[in-house]
């Protein structure tokens, strides 16, 4: 992120530490960490904390973005500045096809 990491472990946990000013390390304060801290995942799933994979973690300048696959598929979790329905709008889009015979 901007002035915050997030990583996970080979055992599927979730660390991270820096600038939280907007919520961005998804401790549910603001409070900066200047050492790395485990991030309880548990409560981003709909299901048991043993059940879902993080698959992959980015952090941008005041927020951070999970991608979690569950048993039901794949959940995109956000902390810090919102910008979840922005990339809410993202996802609904439908593909656009370059093949003319398919129409507009």
């Amino acid at each position: 992120g901007g002035f915050h990491v997030l990583l996970v472990t080979s055992r599927e946990r979730l660390i991270g530490w820096g600038r939280n000013d907007s919520g961005q390390l998804g401790l549910s304060d603001t409070l900066h960490r200047s050492s790395p801290v485990l991030i309880p995942t548990q409560a981003l799933s709909s299901e048991d904390q043993t059940a879902h994979q993080i698959v992959s973690v980015a952090g941008g300048f005041s927020h951070s973005t999970l991608l979690i696959r569950e048993s039901t598929g794949v959940k995109i979790i956000q902390f810090g500045h919102e910008l979840v329905p922005k990339l809410k709008m993202i996802l609904k889009k439908p593909p656009v096809s370059s093949d003319p015979s398919l129409g507009s």
